[in-house]
């Protein structure tokens, strides 16, 4: 996190977005509904472009867009199997990675080969694990919280306090 973390929380964007944040009603609001008001938050004090929640049915074998944020859910890819990409890894090792190449990753490969082409995804995308129970039940992928660079570290370490408020 940037050095001023531990200051003022009122001209600390971590702090001010993770108190609103805990101040929404989680109780009888649909996930797609309380993941936008989380974002929405969020974008409030980063620059965020887009953000989707991607939720695993292990039955099916299967990934599933439940939540977008910055694009319109119509023009979003809404699934694919959960067979191979990072996103199937971070499920697995419930440990946050980066999505470099969307190419390669078979939730986004109709936005790169042009049906569902859009500006709004870009790589790197950082894609977090959200558990419930100890086990992985989704992802959020998200844009870089700090611009663009090759260090990822205050993203990762408020994104990781984020996922644990979501799904404690």
């Amino acid at each position: 996190m940037s050095s001023s973390f531990f200051t003022n929380p009122r001209s600390n964007p971590e702090l001010r977005s993770l108190y609103q944040i805990a101040l929404l009603p989680s109780v009888q609001t649909p996930l797609e509904d309380y993941f936008f008001k989380v974002m929405t938050i969020v974008s409030e004090c980063f620059p965020i472009h887009y953000s989707a929640l991607v939720l695993r049915d292990a039955h099916k074998g299967s990934l599933h867009v439940e939540g977008v944020y910055g694009l319109g859910k119509d023009g979003h890819p809404q699934g694919c199997k959960a067979e191979r990409g990072i996103i199937p890894q971070v499920l697995e090792s419930q440990q946050p990675m980066v999505i470099r190449d969307l190419a390669r990753e078979p939730l986004y490969e109709d936005v790169i080969k042009g049906s569902k082409k859009t500006d709004k995804i870009q790589a790197p995308l950082l894609c977090f694990p959200l558990a419930a129970g100890g086990e992985a039940i989704g992802t959020i992928n998200i844009s870089p919280l700090y611009g663009p660079r090759t260090e990822l570290v205050e993203d990762y370490q408020f994104l990781s306090i984020l996922s644990a408020m979501l799904f404690p």
